[in-house]
């Protein structure tokens, strides 16, 4: 039987259709937990009581489940960072609230969680970190009127369980691979929370700001004792066309298959006892 990924939130499963077939693809049943119907953006008294209900099946369906896909979508709420709002769209209130309560689940039960664009701004600031609002090079990262993906190039050091599942093998040197983006938040050095390791930084633009990030990992994930991954670009959207980094020899969508695949790989490892592979999860 194969293990099953909690999907944290999705629209409806028409427009984010992609989420679920990378999880199929990677070995996975995809389970989703919420959407826009179970999960409205301006709830009702009635509606917001059964959100805060500590069996919310939203959170509570994670205990039988084998790991937590944090998708992609709208900003997160500065509140949550202790920040006014200052260049945030506006906060879908209730999402932030049941994915925050879905992260702590999943950590308490150690489930590998994987983070996607909003998904890695979240497990920042679920773990004590903050975000650059609006950027200033926003056009270099996102379509402004959010019809379609930018890209460019990141870099990603070899030292890093990120650069281990892109390239198949411990690299000789830092990573350069060419990513989608759609994104006019982030989070810069400065920003990062407690327990996360830098694992990918932007060379978008000359106009980002000093160590704007692409992906993070938890200094658990190195030492392989949980999975905690996390990247700014979107590797379910394994059809847009990216740009070629020097010396890439994967290419976009495989790179993309191999995160989702070592995602799943740890979760299946978690599932049989065996977690002594997680820190690499290279079943490819």
């Amino acid at each position: 039987m194969p293990v099953r990924i909690g999907v944290s939130f999705i629209r409806n499963e028409v427009i984010h259709q992609n989420y679920l077939d990378a999880v199929r693809q990677a070995g996975a049943e995809p389970v989703v937990l919420s959407t826009a119907a179970t999960l409205p953006q301006w709830p009702t008294a009635a509606q917001a009581e059964e959100l805060l209900d500590s069996n919310n099946p939203a959170v509570a369906t994670l205990d039988g489940l084998d790991g937590l896909l944090l998708t992609g979508g709208g900003d997160i709420d500065p509140m949550l960072y202790a920040d006014a709002v200052d260049g945030s769209d506006l906060p879908y209130w209730p999402r932030d609230h049941v994915e925050m309560a879905q992260f702590k689940r999943a950590r308490t039960r150690n489930l590998p969680v994987f983070g996607i664009c909003r998904g890695i701004q979240f497990l920042n600031v679920a773990m004590g970190g903050s975000l650059v609002q609006h950027l200033p090079s926003a056009d270099e990262h996102r379509d402004a009127e959010w019809k379609k993906t930018r890209s460019h190039l990141v870099q990603i050091p070899a030292d890093s369980v990120l650069a281990r599942v892109i390239a198949g093998e411990v690299p000789d040197s830092d990573l350069t691979l060419g990513v989608n983006s759609y994104h006019h938040q982030a989070i810069t050095l400065d920003r990062i929370a407690p327990g996360l390791v830098p694992t990918a930084t932007s060379a978008a633009s000359e106009n980002d700001p000093e160590g704007l990030l692409e992906g993070l990992e938890s200094e658990g994930t190195r030492t392989g004792s949980e999975w905690i991954v996390g990247v700014q670009w979107h590797p379910e959207r394994v059809g847009d066309e990216t740009p070629w980094g020097p010396g890439q020899v994967v290419p976009f969508r495989d790179v993309s298959r191999r995160l989702f695949r070592a995602f799943v790989a740890a979760a299946e490892a978690r599932k049989s006892g065996d977690e002594s592979n997680q820190l690499v999860a290279l079943q490819l």
